[in-house]
């Protein structure tokens, strides 16, 4: 049951994310996907089950693939992805901090073993 959960979830969060990257209302999806806004409720709540039909639909407007709802959702990708972009950042800033400190030090070095 956590499997059917987990897609679940996927596909609510998914489904809005993608209407509002489209800047689409749940009533302007319903209306151009010719299903009833209280589906697009219920889809995005995931509360209720829904049709193939209906997610295909849906998928047309929102220009996937049915198989891509059952992915995790876009917006949890990209925020994993910002995060380890961010970890990795700092990581090559603490790196050249350091180089940059051991070089700071290398020169003082020279400096006093030139005097």
């Amino acid at each position: 049951m956590l499997f059917m959960a987990e897609l679940i979830k996927n596909i609510s969060s998914t489904v809005k994310f993608l209407r509002e990257q489209k800047g689409l209302s749940q009533s302007k999806l319903a209306e151009l996907s010719g299903v009833h806004e209280k589906t697009i409720i219920s889809v995005e709540s995931g509360k209720h089950s829904v049709t193939i039909d209906v997610l295909e639909k849906i998928c047309k407007i929102l220009e996937i693939e049915p198989y891509e709802l059952l992915l995790p959702p876009k917006s949890t990708i990209r925020e994993d992805l910002r995060l380890d972009v961010n970890r990795e950042l700092k990581n090559i800033k603490n790196t050249i901090d350091r180089i940059l400190d051991f070089n700071d030090k290398s020169n003082l070095k020279s400096k006093l073993n030139e005097n």
